[in-house]
Parts: C-alpha cells; sequence; structure tokens
C-alpha cells in the first residue's frame, strides 16, 4: 500500500480534492474558449479523450512495471507511486473535463426539442439524479449499520474474554 498511515492518506485524499476543485473551476473558464472557437463535437470529444490517454497511462504503468521500475528509479518513483499520481491524475482531469464540458454537451443536445420532450426529458433526468443519490444514502447506510454492529461485537468479544 502506497499510504500506510491513515494521516498520509487523508492528506493525500485532502490534496486529491483540493487539485479536483483547481482543475475543475480552470475548466470551467477555459470551456467558454473551447466551445466558441472549436464547437460542440470538439468539447465532447475531450473527455472521452482524456479518459483514454490517461488511462493508457495507468494501465501502462500498471502492466509494465517491471521493464519501467529503472526509468521510474531514475526520477524517484516507484512503479505503485507512478501508478497512483497517473490515477489520481485520470480522476482528477476526467472529473474536471466531465463537468465543465461533457454535462454542457448533453445540455446542448436537448435545446433542439420541442416543449413536450424537454419537460419529459428533465423529469426523467431528476428521476434518474434522484435514484442515484437515494442509492448511494442507502449505501452509506449500510456501511453505518454494518460499522455499528461490528463495533460492539467486537467489543462485546473483547470484554467477554477480559482483554479490556
Amino acid at each position: 500500500m502506497q499510504f500506510p498511515s491513515p494521516n498520509e492518506y487523508s492528506s493525500f485524499m485532502g490534496d486529491f480534492s483540493t487539485y479536483t476543485g483547481v482543475a475543475t473551476f480552470i475548466m470551467m473558464l477555459l470551456s467558454r474558449f473551447i466551445f466558441r472557437k472549436y464547437g460542440w463535437g470538439v468539447a465532447a470529444a475531450i473527455t472521452p479523450t482524456v479518459l483514454l490517454v490517461t488511462g493508457v497511462a495507468f494501465f501502462g504503468l500498471v502492466l509494465f512495471s517491471t521493464p519501467l521500475t529503472p526509468a521510474l528509479a531514475g526520477i524517484g518513483l516507484t512503479p505503485l507511486l507512478a501508478a497512483v499520481y497517473v490515477g489520481a491524475l485520470q480522476n482528477i482531469f476526467s472529473k474536471s473535463a466531465k463537468y465543465s464540458l461533457f454535462d454542457p454537451c448533453k445540455e446542448m443536445a436537448y435545446i433542439p426539442l420541442d416543449e413536450d420532450t424537454k419537460v419529459y426529458t428533465s423529469i426523467s433526468k431528476c428521476g434518474e439524479v434522484l435514484s442515484i443519490h437515494e442509492d448511494d444514502l442507502e449505501a452509506h447506510l449500510w456501511i453505518w449499520l454494518c460499522n455499528q454492529w461490528v463495533s460492539q461485537e467486537w467489543l462485546g468479544l473483547v470484554k467477554k474474554f477480559g482483554l479490556l
């Protein structure tokens, strides 16, 4: 594991969230220029291209870690650390491209529709978003309940065997 202590992992995830926000903000500013200069098609193609390029880099590091080890050691990285960084960059850039370019392109696709279709599409989109959040809430509830049960069972076993 690359970040064995909880503090190191929390620090990495905090940096990850910060960089995601910064990249998304910058891409939001650039998206206006991209839409005007290159149009809807190029803007819509950026997100899959980012995913393809960073995905190839990530899986290349994972699959060819042994031959790449000397080259990575020359710049002070292990294959695992390089894969972690490339994976983080993939998430950062793909999220920022999705939020700033792909989602607006998806919304622009509905502009030429008639009013009845727009209303139906809006209703189905709201239902889709609500169902996603409902699933997230349900998953968090199950995780919390299982965590509470495991904690109580573990504490009971510790007390039963006099380990506390």
